[in-house]
């Protein structure tokens, strides 16, 4: 009969590009975990893991479920996967719970630690102020969005696929193409989280108007948004959802009108902006754009 299996990792995620198995052979701890799983049990299970930890980033207490239909005992767990996993990943525990226990939306809590150095990413902010501006404010007529608004975990993310070449991939993405030569210049993740840092460090004050649209019909459209983005467009972790509130009117609908031309969300790799693309295409003209964005202006 299948167990539903609780284990509890922590890892040193220096050598690993996170936690999510990719589709190339790049080292990930799940991916080394499901290795470790197939070589004792021969069985490949889902893994469901409390929250998806970023390149380089490490655990303490990560919690992961999977079903195992083998006989295998669970308390020897620990000790077996061990033995077969690098010694940067270790499985601290292993129990059987019940069948309704998930991971993470079973979690009730998630605790971070950030270390980084603002001092650092401000150096490394200066090249990015000649378009974002010194308070990363955005800048309207050189087509760069406003950035201290935005969460930390989000921009991060963009500035790996800026780098990976997952934003950008289409062509007709003129202002994304100019900015992969730009992320480039952050050399690791490290210079990335520092001046993700920086960035978090500068007032957020909200932005002004620039589309007319009507705000009571946007708060209808909205509905549909607030269940990844969050009710007051706060941007949510674990739907991979950005903030919303106090971004700028105009390039929140460039990037809607990217999603619906297929110009970003294309690549194989972006799994979130092609779960955008889906969700752009309910709005039916600019209309709605404006009417939508002009609700979210209020939040």
């Amino acid at each position: 009969m299948a167990r539903n299996i609780k284990l509890v990792l922590e890892y040193e995620g220096t050598g690993y590009h996170g936690w999510q198995q990719q589709a190339s052979s790049t080292p990930t701890i799940e991916g080394a975990l499901r290795r470790a799983l197939f070589e004792l049990t021969g069985e490949a299970p889902a893994l469901q893991a409390a929250g998806r930890t970023d390149a380089g980033v490490h655990a303490l207490g990560q919690v992961v479920n999977f079903r195992l239909e083998g006989d295998f005992a669970t308390e020897a767990l620990p000790g077996a996967l061990n033995h077969r996993l690098s010694p940067d990943i270790v499985v601290r525990s292993a129990e059987v719970v019940d069948d309704s226990f998930h991971a993470r939306y079973s979690a009730r809590s998630r605790r971070y630690e950030y270390h980084v150095r603002q001092a650092a990413g401000r150096a490394a902010y200066a090249v990015c102020s000649a378009c974002h501006g010194p308070q990363a404010q955005g800048n309207q007529a050189l087509n760069a969005p406003r950035l201290n608004s935005q969460a930390g975990w989000y921009l991060a993310r963009q500035l790996r696929h800026f780098k990976q070449g997952i934003r950008g991939a289409d062509d007709r993405d003129t202002y994304a193409k100019q900015m992969i030569p730009m992320a480039a210049t952050l050399a690791d993740d490290t210079a990335i989280n520092n001046v993700v840092a920086y960035i978090d460090s500068l007032p957020d004050e909200p932005p002004p108007a620039t589309l007319v649209g009507d705000p009571v019909r946007g708060k209808s459209l909205y509905t549909t948004c607030a269940a990844c983005h969050g009710t007051a467009g706060q941007g949510v972790w674990s739907t991979n959802a950005p903030r919303l509130a106090h971004m700028s009117d105009w390039y929140l609908a460039r990037q809607l009108h990217n999603f619906q031309q297929g110009i970003r969300g294309g690549h194989p790799q972006d799994f979130s902006g092609a779960q955008m693309v889906l969700m752009a295409k309910i709005l039916p003209d600019d209309r709605a754009i404006n009417d939508l964005l002009a609700y979210i202006h209020t939040l």
